[in-house]
């Protein structure tokens, strides 16, 4: 049964499920994120830093895991970012979820004023018919 809320239900429930999509894709952004970090870790790990040979060599070893560990820092700020995201949109859908929830309740109050409406006009019908045959057998 359509309402004038039946709308609002619809647009609400498109709402909250845009917003629930765009939290999947951001789950999947962190995911890939936190293995990028743990990639990044695991490799800084991995070095064997070389106990002797060429100052060359020890310095351009030194650079690359300076280097490593400013990219590890950039990815952790990255990931700590998209968490940011996450508790952000977490709280949109929350908010979309009460607003869908507050709509649907209101679209179900409203089919339910109908229902009784229909319901009592019936009544109405019924009795009307059931006074017409009594008094055509009082007549007859």
């Amino acid at each position: 049964m359509i309402t004038k809320f039946t709308p609002l239900v619809k647009y609400r429930k498109r709402e909250v499920e845009k917003v629930e999509s765009h939290l999947l894709s951001l789950n999947a952004m962190i995911t890939k994120q936190k293995q990028k970090v743990k990639s990044i870790k695991d490799k800084i790990n991995s070095t064997v830093l070389p106990k002797s040979g060429a100052i060359n060599l020890l310095k351009e070893v030194n650079d690359m895991m300076i280097f490593q560990k400013i990219d590890q820092n950039k990815k952790y700020a990255k990931l700590l970012e998209l968490q940011d995201e996450k508790r952000s949109i977490n709280d949109k859908l929350h908010s979309a979820n009460i607003d869908y929830e507050k709509a649907k309740y209101l679209d179900t109050q409203e089919i339910q004023k109908k229902l009784k409406i229909m319901k009592q006009k019936d009544e109405n019908e019924l009795n009307e018919v059931s006074i017409m045959l009594y008094n055509n057998k009082s007549v007859s």
